[in-house]
């Protein structure tokens, strides 16, 4: 049997909470092979990527460089307090309002 099916079948037979727990501890160490690394990619024992991992210090640091990044005229208007649900934008009209605001700064 080859390590790759064992561990598949270890985590198979694992709980719920022990997976939780197994996966915590692999994260921690991979945080402290390389501690710098923003972004953790995924893959299971067969070598596909799942997904990626990114620290909650991490996802602190890249939205506030984002949020950092966009002209303060859109930092104004998303950051304005919503009085009303219903007057609010969708998703796509945001999307529209910032990209031609954008467009209008450049």
């Amino acid at each position: 049997m080859s390590s790759a099916s064992s561990l598949r079948e270890l985590v198979q037979q694992s709980s719920p909470e022990e997976k939780d727990a197994v996966m915590g501890e692999l994260l921690k160490q991979a945080l402290l092979l390389d501690p710098a690394k923003q972004i953790i990619p995924l893959a299971d024992s067969d070598g596909v990527e799942v997904g990626y991992f990114i620290s909650t210090e991490s996802a602190r640091r890249l939205s506030e460089k984002a949020w950092n990044d966009f002209p303060l005229s859109i930092r104004h208007t998303l950051g304005r307090e919503v009085h009303d649900i219903e007057a609010t934008l969708s998703g796509e009209q945001l999307k529209t309002r910032l990209k031609q605001a954008v467009q209008k700064q450049y």
